[in-house]
């Protein structure tokens, strides 16, 4: 059985630049149905993104909710 047909869920760490419209996906997780940790994957490059994409909705959505909920939100 493969990686793909193991896996369960995964938690991805992204980051975002808001200014510049990219991303970069620091880490992904993946784990199995029982919560057992089956990889860590690692590719940070910066992926700019496409104006009117999922992407470009999501960030916007993201730094809106942040800069109208900072005090809200505890940022570690």
């Amino acid at each position: 059985m493969d990686l793909v047909e193991r896996t369960s869920y995964q938690l991805i760490h992204q980051q975002f630049d808001p200014v510049n419209f990219k991303y970069k996906t620091l880490e992904v997780y993946s784990y199995d149905a029982t919560s057992q940790l089956l990889t860590i994957t690692t590719n940070p490059k910066w992926v700019t993104i496409p104006v009117d994409s999922i992407e470009d909705r999501t960030l916007t959505c993201i730094n809106d909710y942040l800069e109208n909920s900072f005090a809200k939100v505890i940022l570690r």
